[in-house]
């Protein structure tokens, strides 16, 4: 039964969902302007915004304290790439003052962190009984 699952997976999967279903439903851009395939969504107030690179995406998400995150994140997970945002992610979430937001999560269309992205941000972490819910 559902009541028996825990809230917080249940809660993410419907908010990444939402974000996937808007992302596919988006029509293309024209020819001249790049493809918004990289949104935010704020996780206290609601809205949903879409860049043409992750790197532009984060550093909205992050309120400006992450602007390196890698516009090629399938490249850079051969790298060090997704490690180092993961770190400075972790060490931002860690730094109560560094912002008023923290970046919950970010969620690939495709596999191995291929299409386009959904990043979830809200104003703290997720703690003990605290859950994310999104509609």
């Amino acid at each position: 039964m559902i009541r028996n699952l825990p809230r917080r997976p249940l809660a993410a999967a419907a908010v990444v969902a939402r974000g996937l279903g808007a992302m596919a439903a988006a029509p293309p851009a024209p020819a001249d302007q790049p493809a918004l395939e990289h949104c935010v969504l704020d996780l206290d107030t609601g809205p949903q915004t879409c860049y043409g690179e992750l790197s532009a995406a984060f550093a909205a998400a992050s309120d400006g304290q992450i602007t390196d995150a890698p516009d090629n994140p399938k490249a850079a997970s051969q790298d060090s790439g997704l490690q180092g945002l993961r770190e400075e992610t972790l060490r931002l979430m860690s730094d109560s003052g560094a912002s008023s937001r923290v970046v919950v999560g970010t969620f690939f269309k495709d596999k191995n962190y291929g299409g386009g992205s959904l990043t979830l941000f809200g104003p703290e972490p997720g703690k003990g009984d605290q859950d994310w819910v999104a509609s």
